[in-house]
């Protein structure tokens, strides 16, 4: 925090975590909702002088929930402070979100030994999978070589459970077909190699090719 010109009355410094996902479609346009994730007081009742800098020190936790930042950035840090005839920050100070250890493994068994690409990711309002909390975060796969047979693409989102992790699936298929799939990882499972893991994954979203 860096003082203004006079010495000013600080009440209260909160930093929340926010994320931003498309809540629906109007025609082309994303219509966007910004959802608080967490939301902690950093201090309060505060005397900053003219030019001082603070730097406080704070200590946030990041829900399992929330997006991750591979294509997009759409999680940021907002400060609010509470200062007497202060105008309002409208500042995004954007962080970099990495996939809980779960996720990663299965992430990059897709993008290694399945041979899928990641075309995109759409942090959407999806509400019928997941009630809370209102987004979820969808990874859209393309297959390659000798998959592409098999489906057009691939849509997969996370579900974090106690026990592990749940991964639903949407295989697009060239005829206009659609075939869903869910299947859950505990610690165990993921304490497998990529290609044990891979197998498994293969022979759940293109059971027609065989073993």
């Amino acid at each position: 925090i860096q003082g203004g010109k006079a010495e000013q009355e600080i009440k209260d410094i909160v930093l929340i975590l926010k994320a931003e996902y498309i809540q629906r479609m109007s025609g082309e346009t994303a219509l966007k909702q910004v959802e608080d994730l967490v939301k902690i007081r950093v201090a309060q009742n505060l005397t900053i002088k003219p030019k001082e800098e603070l730097c406080l020190p704070f200590k946030m936790d990041i829900p399992v929930t929330t997006p991750v930042s591979l294509f997009e950035q759409n999680v940021w840090l907002h400060t609010d402070l509470d200062v007497l005839w202060a105008v309002a920050s409208e500042d995004r100070d954007y962080i970099d979100v990495q996939p809980h250890p779960y996720m990663k493994k299965i992430l990059d068994v897709l993008d290694g030994p399945m041979d899928l690409v990641l075309k995109s990711i759409e942090t959407k309002d999806f509400q019928y999978v997941s009630k809370t909390p209102d987004y979820t975060q969808i990874f859209v796969y393309l297959p390659q070589g000798s998959w592409r047979k098999y489906c057009e693409k691939l849509k997969i989102w996370f579900t974090f459970l106690p026990e592990g992790i749940q991964m639903s699936i949407n295989k697009y298929k060239g005829d206009g077909s659609l075939e869903k799939y869910t299947t859950f990882f505990t610690e165990e499972h993921l304490a497998e190699d990529e290609q044990m893991l891979a197998h498994g994954l293969q022979h759940l979203l293109f059971p027609e090719r065989g073993l």
